[in-house]
């Protein structure tokens, strides 16, 4: 029976060494492209070649054991899953080298944790074999964390996750977490105890023993040398390193609009049209749900029969720039797009460029204060209204969207020649069921499925959203003889028939397929005959809403600022081919979104 496990024990070590030396040879190869230090490069090759024979010592060690066989080749699987996982999302690159680098790290790890359980020495094993736990635990819970994201939303762990999770607070990370949580979740706990456990049983538990001191300093030069080689580009190395850069950005946008925000009373000139002028921001809206755009519900009863009537104007193909907040209103509110070099810490915005042209501008949201980066964008606005009361405290809000119609009759009654304001919206923001009060929860079915659940939440959702439209559009042209335009657009869309959210690191259409929608008084149509008909001609064309600042500067006559008549849908040199458009700030062609 011993020879038996024997022989299975150096089967799996001889899988594991074909794997690990194909490897090591891809990594050779990718090592000289990326590496212009020819000493850090030898010293790179040496190390590989080392853990090659390693193995070969490993294989012909008598007092191997065959949970020591199973243990490295565990490790090696492991190291496939996350790579695995990424290559499913559709949005990452598929890149060998990462994968190569994911399996060397992970046989690296088993390397040393099988060589350190020969030491004889106690207190030198103890602290190795802490310091190898440590380790091995921090790399199996990114493996488990990933796992577990991918059930949830396709999708792992990626620089723009730990961006919106930097974003929220504890509190909003709960609730975000509540709303997900469920008997899958709890299993996926379980086995990453599990693993934990079993994986500190086999660190901790006693072998063969050998040499001292020579050998622990080997396993410590083996680990500094291949973290240095292979760590550094893990998947979720990589997911920090785009963090840091992502964040880094946003830092720069900060400092730069505090600096513009300080000297700006001294640059204004007098362009644009008089008027009043709305840009509405809504909030995780996917038009796949919006009756407007042919959903068999009739979750947009207003949209629909005023767009009839020939008050509304429906974009036929818009789409959004990002598939989450951030990325979606950096482009969307400063010149910065996916079409233009600018870049966006530098940005001009929409609130900039209208009191540059002399514009009185006004905020008013059921938005958190703080969120980034409307807070900033806002914070230059002459007035500012914030209904959320919570501030940043919870993804809840106090107040329903209607709160913010008595802000808006507030802000009408100051008379100013040029006006632009901005509403942000609440919207279909998660959890859905917060989003509307009970009289609007027109959609229920009775003893159904969690998904219809959700489904019934987000519909719900949805016909409050064009509820609080209309009420916007009321009080807007209740007064005909002054010219007036408003635009609606989201942020962006929602993946509603199995995830329930939405991330830019999972390629969903659905995500990106959001509704824009313009409407312009009877003054207006009158003044601004040409723009008039440019958006009916334009309509059916395709665009992302990265060209929304473009389009409102062209509704309110605004031509400086980095206005691009290119990506203006009000403008007759608007083009909208969808075979040049893009989303998912340029990394996807629009054509997969159809």
């Amino acid at each position: 029976m011993k020879n038996n496990y024997a022989k299975i024990g150096k089967i799996l070590f001889f899988f594991v060494l074909v794997i690990s030396f194909l490897s090591i040879i891809s990594i050779q190869l990718s090592n000289t492209i990326f590496y212009d230090n020819r000493i850090l490069l030898n010293t790179f090759g040496f190390f590989d070649l080392l853990l090659i024979v390693l193995f070969v010592i490993l294989m012909n060690d008598e007092k191997i054991r065959l949970s020591d066989a199973i243990f490295l080749f565990c490790l090696t699987l492991i190291g496939i899953i996350t790579p695995f996982l990424a290559n499913k999302t559709g949005v990452f690159t598929f890149e060998s080298k990462l994968i190569i680098r994911e399996i060397c790290f992970a046989i690296m790890i088993g390397e040393c944790i099988i060589l350190a359980k020969r030491l004889n020495n106690d207190k030198l094993k103890f602290s190795l074999n802490l310091f190898l736990y440590f380790i091995l635990c921090s790399y199996f819970i990114g493996v488990i964390v990933n796992i577990g994201y991918f059930l949830k939303f396709k999708s792992i762990i990626s620089g723009n996750t730990l961006v919106s999770i930097a974003s929220t607070n504890i509190n909003e990370v709960l609730e975000f977490s509540k709303s997900y949580f469920d008997i899958s979740s709890l299993a996926l706990f379980v086995v990453l105890f599990a693993v934990v456990y079993v994986g500190g049983k086999y660190v901790f538990s006693e072998s063969a023993v050998c040499t001292g001191k020579p050998l622990y300093y080997f396993i410590i030069l083996v680990l500094l040398i291949g973290i240095a080689d292979y760590g550094h580009r893990l998947y979720i190395v990589k997911a920090f390193n785009d963090y840091k850069y992502i964040a880094k950005k946003q830092d720069q946008f900060r400092k730069m609009a505090l600096n513009k925000k300080e000297s700006f009373d001294t640059i204004v000139n007098n362009g644009g049209y008089n008027g009043l002028y709305v840009l509405i921001i809504g909030e995780s809206l996917t038009r796949d749900n919006m009756s407007s755009y042919g959903y068999y519900v009739n979750t947009t009863p207003w949209a629909k029969s005023t767009n009839k009537d020939g008050n509304l104007i429906l974009l036929k193909n818009p789409f959004s720039c990002w598939a989450s907040t951030i990325g979606a209103l950096n482009y969307a509110l400063t010149e910065k797009s996916q079409y233009n070099d600018v870049d966006v810490s530098k940005a001009t915005t929409i609130v900039e460029a209208a009191k540059k042209s002399g514009y009185k501008v006004s905020w008013i949201s059921n938005q958190q204060k703080y969120d980034f980066p409307t807070g900033i964008i806002a914070d230059v606005a002459d007035r500012k209204y914030w209904v959320n009361q919570y501030l940043g405290k919870k993804i809840k809000s106090s107040n329903y969207d209607e709160k913010i119609i008595d802000a808006l009759k507030k802000e009408i009654l100051i008379n100013e020649e040029k006006k632009l304001i901005v509403i942000h919206l609440m919207g279909s923001h998660q959890d859905y069921n917060d989003r509307f009060p009970k009289e609007y929860s027109k959609f229920s079915h009775q003893k159904t499925s969690e998904v219809q659940i959700q489904l019934d939440s987000y519909n719900n959702s949805v016909l409050y959203n064009d509820y609080i439209i209309s009420q916007i559009y009321e009080v807007l042209f209740s007064n005909k003889n002054i010219p007036k335009a408003m635009l609606y657009f989201a942020d962006h869309g929602e993946e509603v028939t199995y995830m329930f959210g939405h991330t830019v690191d999972k390629f969903e259409p659905s995500m990106y397929r959001i509704p824009v929608y313009i409407a312009l008084s009877a003054q207006y149509k009158k003044e601004h005959g040409q723009i008039v008909e440019n958006i009916e001609f334009n309509k059916t064309k395709y665009f992302t809403n990265d060209m929304v600042y473009d389009t409102m500067l062209g509704l309110m006559g605004v031509f400086n600022s980095g206005y691009n008549d290119k990506q203006d849908i009000t403008s007759d040199k608007y083009n909208g081919d969808k075979k040049t458009l893009k989303v998912s700030h340029g990394k996807i062609e629009l054509e997969k979104c159809l």
